[in-house]
C-alpha cells in the first residue's frame, strides 16, 4: 500500500511538473506573426504565402507556397498535432486547417454574406484576430467585421456551428469594434474587446463574459483606458501567454503630432492589470512601427521595436523585460541601424524563442533574400556578433483598473449567413536558412553611421587600422562568421590580420562611450 501511494504521488508530481501551461487543446499561443514549436521542437515558419516546417536546427522537413492565400498571419498548434491558420485572401481574411504534410484540409474565406431581419442582405468583411481551441475541441475564431466585433465557432472539420456579430449594423461608434478570445470555462467564453459606446468616452478595453449555451452576455467590465479622445492613431492586440495565470495587451498610441508610443500591459486572467510598460523616444525618429512581443518558456518578454525616418532609413532593436515588467537595461540591442529602405515596406523581423532558451531573430526584406530566410541567433543577454546598443526610454508603472458598469453590446439580427469555402493550391518550394544575417549586410550597412570610428583599409591584407577620433578605445575583439572570438587586443590603433584566413570578419571596438561593431573582409 505504501509503495502504491508513493508511486502514485510520483506520477502525479511528474505530470504536474511537466504538463504544458497552455489551456485545454491549445499547444501554442496563436499570437500574430509568432512561429509555433511542436512537442518535437519542430518549427513552423511563415513569410507571405510561404509556410515551412523545419527541425530545431532549421533543417527543412517541408516547404510550400499557397496560391489563394496572400499572406499568413497566425498559426495555432493543437496538442493532438493539428495545425490551424489565419491569413489574408484577396481583400479579406481567411482561416482553416493545414494537414501534417502541409496540404490544406479546409479553408474558409472572410467574406461573409448574411441575411438580416427584414430580408436585408449584407456582406461582412471579416478580420481574424485570434484562434482558439475550446475544451470541446471546437475552433473559435474571433475578430471584427465591417459592423462590429464577431466570433465564429467551427468543428475541426470546418463545419460552422455558430456565427455572431456583436453590434447593430446601423450604429455609428460600435459597442465593441474588435474582439479576441482569452479563455473558456463550462460553456462560457471570456473575450477582450475595445470600443466607444457603453465603454466610456475614450477607446477603452473591456472583458466580456458570454454564455455559449444561453447565447447572452452575462457580464461586462471596463478594464483600462488605452485611448485618448485626441488620438490620431490607436491600436491594440491580445498577446496570449504561455502561462495560464496571465495575458498581455500590446498597444500603440499617437496623440496629435507626438511620436508614437508603444506599450505592454500585463493582466491577470480575471482581467486585473498588474503593470504597464511604455517605450518612447526610441532612436528619436519621427515614425514608429508597432513592435512585436514574444514570451520565453521562463516568462521573460522580448519586445521588438522599429522606427523609420519616413521611408529613408530604418532602425530596429529589441529589449528583454521580465514578467514583473522590469527591463534588464535601459538600452536595447540593435538588429539594424540606419538601414537603407529603398522601398515602401520595411524589413520583416522579430525576436523569437525556439525552445528552452534558444533565441534568434529573423529578417526578410531588401538585401535580405526571402528565400533563404536570414536569421541570427543571440543569447538571453541580448548579445551577438554585430550588435550595437541603442537608447530606449522605458517606463514601468502601475495601472488603474476600472470596473464601471458597461452596457451589453447588442446582437446584429442575423437570420441566416453563408461563409464560403476556398480551395487554394499548394506548391513545393526549395528553402534554406542563412544563419548569420551579418554576412548578408554590406560593409557600409553594419552600424557605421553611429560610431564615429572608422576601420581601414577594407578589405585588408596585412594591417587593419582603427581611427579613434573622439573616442578612447579600451579593447578590440575579432570574431569569425560563426561568432567565435579569434583575437583580442588591448588599446591599439593597428591590428595584424596577416595570419587570418581570407573571408568575412566582425570587429567589436570597446570604448569609453560604448561598444561599436564593424565588419571587414580579409583578402
Amino acid at each position: 500500500m505504501t509503495k502504491f501511494y508513493f508511486t502514485s504521488l510520483f506520477i502525479l508530481f511528474f505530470s504536474i511538473g511537466f504538463s504544458q501551461s497552455y489551456p485545454y487543446l491549445n499547444a501554442s499561443t496563436a499570437n500574430e506573426n509568432e512561429f509555433p514549436v511542436d512537442k518535437d521542437t519542430n518549427i513552423y515558419m511563415f513569410q507571405g504565402n510561404r509556410l515551412v516546417k523545419t527541425d530545431k536546427n532549421f533543417n527543412v522537413i517541408w516547404a510550400k507556397t499557397y496560391t489563394g492565400i496572400n499572406s499568413f498571419k497566425r498559426l495555432l498548434l493543437s496538442k493532438t498535432g493539428s495545425l490551424f491558420c489565419a491569413g489574408t485572401y484577396s481583400l479579406d481574411d481567411c482561416f482553416g486547417k493545414i494537414n501534417s504534410d502541409g496540404t490544406v484540409a479546409w479553408l474558409k474565406t472572410g467574406n461573409i454574406n448574411a441575411l438580416l431581419v427584414g430580408n436585408n442582405p449584407i456582406s461582412y468583411d471579416f478580420s481574424c484576430y485570434k484562434l482558439f481551441l475550446d475544451r470541446n475541441n471546437d475552433l473559435v475564431v474571433t475578430g471584427e467585421s465591417g459592423y462590429g466585433a464577431c466570433f465564429i465557432k467551427l468543428d475541426t472539420n470546418g463545419n460552422v456551428l455558430k456565427y455572431r456579430v456583436f453590434n447593430t449594423p446601423t450604429s455609428g461608434n460600435s459597442y465593441c469594434d474588435k474582439f479576441s478570445i482569452i479563455a473558456d470555462s463550462a460553456a462560457y467564453y471570456k473575450f477582450i474587446g475595445s470600443g466607444y459606446s457603453g465603454m466610456g468616452p475614450q477607446r477603452d478595453l473591456g472583458i466580456y463574459y458570454y454564455s455559449d449555451n444561453l447565447d447572452i452576455f452575462t457580464k461586462v467590465e471596463r478594464l483600462v483606458s488605452l485611448g485618448n479622445p485626441t488620438s490620431t492613431y490607436f491600436d491594440w492586440k491580445l498577446i496570449t501567454s504561455k502561462f495560464t495565470d496571465r495575458f498581455y495587451v500590446q498597444n500603440t498610441l499617437e496623440v496629435s503630432s507626438a511620436p508614437i508610443i508603444s506599450g505592454v500591459i500585463r493582466l491577470s486572467m480575471a482581467g486585473k492589470p498588474k503593470w504597464s510598460g511604455t517605450f518612447s523616444n526610441f532612436h528619436g525618429t519621427p515614425h514608429a512601427f508597432m513592435g512585436h512581443l514574444e514570451e520565453s518558456n521562463t516568462g521573460d518578454l522580448f519586445y521588438s521595436l522599429s522606427t523609420g525616418n519616413f521611408l529613408s532609413n530604418y532602425t530596429s532593436a529589441f529589449m528583454k523585460i521580465d514578467s514583473n515588467g522590469v527591463a534588464g537595461s535601459l538600452s536595447a540591442r540593435s538588429m539594424l541601424y540606419n538601414y537603407p529602405l529603398g522601398f515602401v515596406q520595411p524589413p520583416n523581423h522579430a525576436s523569437r524563442i525556439i525552445h528552452n532558451g534558444s533565441y534568434y531573430f529573423d529578417i526578410s526584406g531588401q538585401y535580405f533574400p526571402s528565400n533563404p530566410l536570414t536569421i541570427q541567433k543571440f543569447n538571453s543577454s541580448l548579445t551577438y556578433v554585430c550588435s550595437s546598443s541603442v537608447s530606449v526610454t522605458y517606463n514601468n508603472s502601475s495601472v488603474t483598473s476600472f470596473t464601471l458598469p458597461a452596457s451589453f453590446p447588442p446582437f446584429a439580427p442575423i437570420v441566416s449567413f453563408n461563409i464560403s469555402a476556398h480551395t487554394p493550391s499548394t506548391t513545393n518550394v526549395s528553402f534554406s536558412v542563412n544563419t548569420n544575417f551579418c554576412t548578408v549586410l554590406g560593409v557600409e550597412n553594419v552600424s557605421d553611421n553611429i560610431s564615429g570610428i572608422e576601420i581601414y583599409p577594407n578589405p585588408a591584407n596585412d594591417k587593419l587600422y582603427v581611427s579613434e577620433k573622439n573616442y578612447a578605445v579600451n579593447s578590440i575583439e575579432i570574431f569569425d562568421v560563426n561568432g567565435r572570438n579569434i583575437k583580442s587586443i588591448e588599446k591599439v590603433s593597428s591590428i595584424d590580420v596577416s595570419n587570418l584566413p581570407n573571408g568575412i570578419y566582425f570587429i567589436r571596438i570597446k570604448t569609453d562611450r560604448g561598444d561599436f561593431n564593424k565588419k571587414f573582409i580579409k583578402e
